[in-house]
């Protein structure tokens, strides 16, 4: 079965991150990994992001980091992620951040066969 994350372009994904759904994507792609079974997970999101399994995007560095792109532009460089991950066949697992306080991340995770709209919540 093929299984996708879709993140985001915003920021690399990696051990060091300090954004929740970044975070979270991260110990879920590893925590998955260890348990899965001939799973195929592909995570969607900037280029550099440091993961152990297939990165798919559509640039080579974070919004953040491209000095092209940065705050102004990356909500568009997002919707282009998203409609990449729309084209493939996959479960896609998609990750919301709801809320932060200093003692809680609230997350909604999605689930969709990608034919399906998904609840997209912008700030």
């Amino acid at each position: 079965m093929r299984i996708a994350i879709l993140g985001s372009n915003k920021l690399k994904i990696s051990q060091n991150v300090a954004a929740g759904p970044e975070t979270f994507i991260y110990t879920f792609v590893n925590k998955f990994l260890s348990r899965s079974d001939g799973y195929q997970l592909t995570v969607f999101a900037s280029g550099d992001s440091d993961l152990p399994v297939k990165i798919e995007s559509i640039n080579e560095i974070s919004s953040m980091e491209d000095k092209d792109i940065g705050e102004n532009w990356h909500k568009l460089y997002e919707f282009s992620l998203l409609s990449k991950a729309f084209s493939k066949p996959i479960i896609l697992i998609y990750i919301t951040l709801i809320s932060v306080t200093e003692k809680s991340l609230c997350l909604l995770l999605t689930l969709s066969k990608n034919r399906f709209l998904l609840p997209f919540i912008a700030d």
